[in-house]
């Protein structure tokens, strides 16, 4: 050990070196267990954990504003949906004259049943059925005074007056950002990708909570249409059969062949021989 040191002592450039990736190791270890720490809180915290879904497309979240409806009509299995607009700011005028930029995202209340850290503490949620009310944070209430019933002037794609209806807690720890306000999803604020209800990919966050006791069985592929998504579907089909037909011949399905035949094979491909 004393020879340890005395050649280290000796050679300060190697011992600063190694002194630095010591720390620097230490501080990635720390950092890696805290985030950790985080994730698997965040991914406990609720309940139904086991429960809810979201959707997407690879790489991102988020499909369109129309989509939440069709899933709740057409999948037996779903007990309860929800749908989230994230992100965005605008400004707002406070009783007090002043101005100033705010967070705001979209919800409906859905997403109260499904996640219980979006809690009321004062007031109700009756914000998020109405475009002329909101609902503001428990922080964002407390540095501008804010409490039920109060006023806010919101400039968005028009000036509106919005009554606050209710306090939420602020958020900590949790998928979701805090934001300032929450706006119900009909507000014209959110018209871009409400006013299409299929159109806008990635705007809207849908959840769904399955009901109890469902198997987990691996989903290989579930495409639910809109209406116009399926007659475009069904347009691009009519079109690549007729292009088929003129190459090989009409398709002759089995219930309409008279004295045997088949159907010209694609592509050139050899006929099977036994």
């Amino acid at each position: 050990m004393k020879s340890y040191l005395k050649f280290l002592s000796r050679n300060k450039l190697y011992t600063t070196i190694e002194a630095v990736g010591l720390t620097v190791s230490l501080a990635f270890v720390i950092i890696i267990g805290i985030y950790t720490a985080q994730q698997i809180a965040v991914s406990r915290q609720n309940p139904d954990r086991e429960r809810i879904y979201t959707f997407g497309r690879p790489g991102s979240y988020g499909l369109t504003y129309g989509f939440t409806d069709v899933l709740k009509q057409r999948v037996p299995e779903v007990e309860q949906v929800g749908a989230y607009i994230t992100e965005s700011e605008a400004s707002v005028d406070f009783p007090d004259d002043t101005r100033s930029h705010v967070s705001i995202c979209g919800m409906d209340k859905g997403m109260l049943e499904l996640f219980p850290e979006f809690r009321i503490v004062e007031g109700n949620a009756d914000a998020l059925e109405s475009v002329s009310m909101c609902l503001v944070s428990e922080s964002f209430a407390r540095t501008h005074s804010l409490t039920v019933g109060s006023e806010l002037g919101f400039i968005g794609t028009r000036y509106d007056v919005l009554t606050v209806s209710g306090i939420l807690a602020d958020l900590d720890r949790t998928l979701f950002k805090n934001m300032d306000i929450v706006l119900c999803l009909k507000h014209s604020w959110f018209d871009y990708c409400t006013k299409d209800p299929f159109d806008h990919y990635g705007s809207v966050i849908t959840f769904a909570r399955v009901m109890p006791g469902m198997p987990k069985a691996p989903v290989v592929s579930r495409i639910i249409l809109a209406p116009e998504h399926a007659k475009r579907l069904l347009m691009a089909l009519e079109d690549n059969v007729a292009k088929y037909e003129r190459q090989f011949g009409t398709i002759v399905l089995p219930e309409q062949k008279v004295g045997g035949g088949r159907t010209a094979t694609p592509f050139g491909m050899p006929e099977g021989k036994a």
